[in-house]
């Protein structure tokens, strides 16, 4: 079966995945930043990856590219669409919520909500946005 042959990217993901486990245990989030981040650069379709990373994340805007990023590679994910939702709304702020509600009533708004899904192309520019972030933070 052709998803259960591992490649050698899967190991080597597989292993920085490890190795950003244990020193995180360790409490070096710096150092579990540094290999998550590089296992990102190796597969950015792995939820497992971004799922990780996500723990060390120090700011809020990185952490809703990365939630993004976990539902673009899985929709279904209810702890992700939870904390995204928390995020966005401490963003926003309750002060602005009447903002949204009327820019979602106007046509530009609507068309927005109405839009498909981003496709897979569109992930990826999502992805790039957060590994360009990440590398600039060595």
């Amino acid at each position: 079966m052709e998803g259960d042959i591992k490649t050698p990217k899967d190991e080597r993901v597989k292993k920085l995945l490890q190795a950003g486990l244990d020193v995180f245990r360790k409490g070096d989030r710096r150092g579990a930043h540094d290999f998550w981040r590089e296992a990102a650069t190796v597969d950015p379709y792995n939820e497992q990856v971004w799922l990780a990373l996500f723990r060390v994340l120090e700011t809020d805007d990185d952490r809703v590219v990365c939630l993004r990023n976990i539902l673009a590679i899985n929709p279904t994910n209810a702890e992700a669409h939870k904390r995204l939702r928390y995020y966005e709304e401490r963003a926003t702020g309750k002060v602005l919520a009447g903002t949204r509600e009327a820019l979602l009533s106007s046509p530009q708004g609507k068309a927005r909500a109405n839009a498909a899904p981003p496709t897979k192309a569109r992930r990826g520019s999502v992805f790039q946005r957060l590994l360009r972030r990440l590398r600039g933070k060595r």
